[in-house]
């Protein structure tokens, strides 16, 4: 976080790298008065801390390891969007606010379904949200991309890769930067409807 606030500040942006655990409220809290203080005010929210938990059937998942998924992936999500919302209502200029979901949400798939009830519940929030903070002129939108190439999925057992690879229309995984251009356009003027 450090080295890329440090390449946005090289090119004369403003950015501050802070810490904290966005299962956990306080520290949520705390991240929040950090931008604060930096910046004074909120415009946007990209909520896109998650975690993928064990690659594993349901049976075999831990109780601690769903926990882990939800607190993260939900929870956290949940947790910073009412910071934000706070403070952009308070501003009384409106904001975005853009959620990284997943097709996991919508296809149900073997092997990862703490991840998958994570994002399927983080896409109800979001249309919840998005209903509620409207008439404040926040918008609230998920985007939902499929297999990344990521840290996250690098480790991913290579028979799922090639299964992933096979079913998938462009037989690729995305990149980030195509999942930024999206965020990118939520995130501007051009997405104020």
């Amino acid at each position: 976080a450090k080295a890329v606030s440090d390449e946005i500040q090289s090119f004369g942006g403003q950015a501050v790298a802070v810490q904290g655990d966005v299962s956990d409220a306080q520290s949520v809290a705390e991240l929040f008065v950090q931008v604060d203080q930096a910046f004074g005010g909120l415009d946007i929210l990209i909520s896109n801390a998650g975690v993928g938990g064990d690659v594993k059937p349901i049976l075999e998942q831990s109780d601690e390891a769903f926990d882990q998924v939800i607190a993260v992936d939900l929870k956290g999500a949940f947790l910073c969007a009412k910071q934000a919302a706070t403070r952009m209502i308070a501003q009384g200029q409106g904001g975005r606010m853009i959620f990284t979901a997943s097709i996991a949400a919508y296809e149900g798939g073997g092997f990862h379904g703490p991840y998958g009830a994570a994002k399927g519940g983080l896409c109800t929030l979001v249309k919840t949200m998005a209903h509620e903070w409207a008439p404040y002129g926040i918008t609230v939108n998920a985007v939902a991309p499929g297999f990344i190439d990521t840290a996250m999925t690098k480790d991913l057992p290579q028979e799922m890769k090639d299964t992933v690879t096979a079913t998938t229309a462009l037989k690729r995984f995305g990149s980030a930067e195509e999942v930024a251009a999206a965020v990118a356009f939520l995130a501007s003027e051009d997405a104020s409807y």
